[in-house]
């Protein structure tokens, strides 16, 4: 039984090792297709997909804080990496789906606003921490071998922000101006990232040999 036991535990301390950070999308795209569902009636599949969602979000929450304490360096080694650092943003964007979905399937306001939190402050350290990375990093790859498609993450995590704040903006009456103009602001910053990172897309799409 106890052999058992720690067979267990070292083969799960093992898979949070080499867990990916990028695994967040899973919510992401959850919620995405939840809240898709509600918009066509279909509530049963929206609220199971919800339902699943909240398990996958705290499951993950668990695990990636378990390899933050237990393999801090594997964690830095993956943030400042051109392959794995943009996936960090699935984490920021999980939590703001995961707020639309709560305000919209649930109207629970008040955990839509704590995912909300979550996710701006998540972004601002992603988005601090991985771009300044990104530039002062010494061993720096050439765009045809660093440039992946993760780096479209930052774009789907900024406008998940702007769609979220402003669903909250709808129920708080008081400072519902205030949190429109929020969500314009990360709009507006979405849709620069999005014309300089799908610009470097197309550039290397035709300027580079995709398949070898």
């Amino acid at each position: 039984m106890l052999s058992k036991r720690k067979v267990f535990l070292e083969k799960l301390t093992e898979d949070i090792y080499h867990l990916p950070p990028g695994y967040f999308a899973l919510v992401m795209a959850t919620g995405i297709v939840s809240i898709a569902t509600h918009n066509l009636g279909f509530e049963k599949i929206a609220y199971l997909l919800f339902g699943i969602n909240i398990i996958a979000y705290i499951l993950l929450w668990g695990l990636n804080l378990g390899r933050f304490i237990l393999y801090p360096r594997a964690v830095f080694a993956d943030f400042l990496s051109y392959h794995t650092g943009p996936t960090f943003f699935t984490f920021p964007a999980a939590s703001c789906v995961l707020g639309s979905q709560s305000i919209l399937l649930a109207n629970q306001i008040i955990t839509g606003e704590i995912l909300l939190v979550i996710g701006v402050m998540s972004w601002l350290g992603i988005m601090y921490g991985f771009f300044y990375g990104m530039a002062i990093i010494q061993k720096k790859l050439s765009l045809e071998e660093g440039l992946v498609g993760a780096w479209s993450l930052p774009i789907v995590a900024t406008f998940s922000i702007s769609i979220t704040t402003t669903l909250v903006a709808t129920n708080l009456v008081k400072i519902k101006e205030d949190l429109l103009f929020i969500a314009l602001i990360f709009f507006l910053i979405g849709s620069v990232l999005y014309v300089f990172i799908i610009s470097l897309m197309f550039y290397r799409f035709f300027s580079f040999v995709l398949i070898q």
